[in-house]
């Protein structure tokens, strides 16, 4: 795991995407999990890389809890991105399709009151 300690690591490697921020044991346990696309195929790094400020900005969406934005921007990612090449359902890029869902799951979940604004970290938390 990259830590904050050790500078941006993206600053270093430009092929890298934030894609989530996960709870480990321990209060101090926050790692942010990037995705590093510079083995993929020309089509896919391209793409990522054409794509890249929204990318950001559905994330950054994401984590102030502004599910239905994030939504709209993974969405039509999704529309950009075209199929899996094969894995029926599934977009070009997984991670799309994973955020996508979970920020629809979210929007629902907040309208019912599932899920508080006001405790919302966009950290997943595992649980031994």
């Amino acid at each position: 795991m990259w830590r904050p300690d050790r500078g941006d690591i993206r600053e270093s490697n430009p092929q890298l995407l934030t894609i989530s921020q996960h709870q480990g044991e321990g209060p101090e346990a926050c790692d942010d999990i990037f995705e590093l696309y510079d083995h993929e195929p020309s089509r896919f790094k391209d793409f990522k890389n054409a794509n890249r400020t929204a990318y950001d900005e559905a994330y950054r969406l994401y984590k102030l809890a502004d599910f239905l934005g994030a939504k709209g921007i993974y969405d039509e990612l999704l529309r950009k991105a075209g199929s899996h090449s094969y894995e029926a359902g599934l977009s070009a890029d997984p991670v799309l399709d994973y955020y996508a869902l979970r920020c629809s799951d979210l929007v629902k979940a907040s309208s019912a009151g599932l899920v508080s604004m006001k405790d919302w970290d966009g950290v997943h938390t595992f649980i031994a």
